[in-house]
């Protein structure tokens, strides 16, 4: 009997030990994705002359990294995750020629929360790529930040095309099955499986969109603190 609850304890600790190494995994990988996106448009705006932004842009993206790089760890206060989200809408704002806005409210208090680190810059990116058209040329979005009854709620909002509904359905279904794909929605996919682990507040993450009126991203997680 001891035998075994000895080998039952060390396959359980095996377990949790590969859980968060596949978190740490994932953690390392959003943050590569966004530089990738980044150094992309700086190379864009460098090469029809606007030279101006790509030096504010790298001016910001020295300030975004000394952020995120500042303190270890997969967990943030809420407050840096939203200076980190601040100066990444900065950063789009200048390759969009003043045609991006933002608003950004929290509840007193609740930054002082913990957030499982780049949970908002995939959203935010999302609704930027995916928000302009023809008939959105300006993007608004807004991001609130507020009490639930033992989680902390945040939702995104933005004014863009929208999201049609069969690939709407696929967003929904990769939400549901915690499912990361580097060809399909991998940004959004690697935050739901790190937001969803007991590591970071058994978090949740939902997305409804109306084609031509915007998109709502919920993201839920429990109240976490240092």
């Amino acid at each position: 009997s001891f035998r075994i609850n000895e080998l039952i304890n060390r396959v359980y600790k095996a377990r949790m030990l590969q859980k968060e190494t596949e978190l740490s995994a994932l953690q390392a990988q959003i943050n590569p994705h966004f530089l990738y996106n980044i150094l992309g448009t700086i190379k864009t705006c460098q090469s029809i002359g606007r030279l101006d932004i790509a030096g504010q842009m790298i001016t910001d993206l020295t300030q975004f990294y000394r952020l995120s790089l500042r303190k270890s760890g997969d967990r943030i206060l809420i407050r840096d995750e939203l200076e980190i989200a601040r100066l990444y809408l900065n950063m789009e704002k200048l390759c969009h020629n003043e045609t991006l806005s933002w608003e950004i409210h929290a509840e007193d208090g609740i930054e002082n929360f913990l957030i499982c680190r780049f949970t908002l810059q995939p959203f935010l990116e999302n609704c930027i790529l995916h928000g302009y058209s023809r008939t959105t040329p300006t993007i608004h979005i807004i991001v609130d930040v507020i009490y639930g009854d033992d989680d902390v709620i945040i939702t995104i909002c933005d004014n863009g095309i929208g999201i049609e509904s069969e690939q709407l359905e696929e967003l929904k279904n990769t939400l549901k099955n915690k499912t990361v794909d580097y060809e399909k929605h991998f940004g959004i996919g690697n935050v739901n499986k790190r937001i969803s682990s007991p590591s970071f507040g058994n978090g949740t993450v939902e997305i409804d969109s109306i084609p031509g009126k915007g998109t709502q991203i919920t993201i839920t997680f429990a109240q976490m603190e240092e």
